[in-house]
């Protein structure tokens, strides 16, 4: 309960104070907010649209991951389980950071929709969110294809020719 009050201070504040186009928080702002009560999140660096994901100096994704283990205790690198080029390289990136930062990693499945075959339904969803027609919905499905919940036996045909079965299982028992 205290991990979801303090997410409900930080959530407030970004829609209160720092919005800007979308609700936002640095973490000075938590820092202030939270002080050293922090212990009871889970922070995840995040997917593709990060900021160590978009970071292309290795020695900066270094130390952003630094400044978040200092304010954050359980912060952990995240990897994802889709099949595309851009993914595979991130989750290279996620394992060497992983190494030289002696920091856990994570596999989750970034989860539109619950089961494979919403994929349907997910199209019409952003669509609304869009407001748009549904034109260009193959597009829609396409982006979104493996974002649904995976079995662990999705994830390892995915990710083990990406970053290794004892990494994949590594990811997946943290």
């Amino acid at each position: 309960d205290k991990g979801r009050i303090a997410l409900n201070k930080l959530i407030s504040s970004a829609w209160m104070e720092g919005f800007y186009y979308k609700p936002r928080i640095d973490l000075k702002k938590v820092k202030e907010l939270l002080g050293d009560d922090t212990e009871n999140l889970i922070v995840c660096s995040a997917c593709l649209a990060s900021k160590i994901a978009r970071e292309k100096d290795y020695e900066k994704c270094k130390q952003y991951i630094d400044e978040y283990k200092s304010v954050f205790p359980h912060f952990y690198l995240e990897m994802q389980s889709h099949d595309v080029p851009e993914q595979e390289e991130y989750n290279k990136k996620i394992l060497k950071l992983s190494q030289d930062t002696n920091t856990q990693f994570i596999i989750t499945t970034d989860s539109h929709y619950a089961q494979k075959e919403d994929s349907e339904y997910q199209k019409y969803h952003v669509a609304i969110g869009r407001r748009s027609n549904v034109k260009g919905a193959e597009e829609i499905t396409e982006t979104y294809k493996d974002c649904y919940i995976q079995s662990e036996q999705e994830i390892h045909k995915i990710m083990d020719s990406q970053i290794g079965y004892n990494n994949v299982c590594t990811g997946l028992n943290t």
